[in-house]
């Protein structure tokens, strides 16, 4: 499909219902720049940077407190 028109791919589906969520290439197999237009309807998910911002999304080596090491210290001493 991709020599005919890269900027454009239409498909057309044949069902009795109407669809409620259309997915494309949810087990990520083809190489793709743009992920959050595979989606219809478009799922709002929050960007890295917004997440970086509110700190819900630490990133390795940065706990959000103590570990199971350090509580079982504290609980021998």
């Amino acid at each position: 499909i991709w020599r005919k028109n890269e900027n454009k791919v239409t498909k057309l589906f044949l069902t009795n219902k109407k669809a409620t969520k259309i997915q494309l290439d949810p087990l990520r197999e083809t190489a793709d720049i743009n992920e959050a237009n595979n989606n219809w309807p478009a799922n709002v998910e929050p960007s890295k940077f917004s997440l970086f911002k509110s700190g819900a999304g630490r990133g390795r080596g940065q706990s959000n407190g103590i570990n199971p090491m350090q509580n079982a210290m504290q609980k021998s001493k």
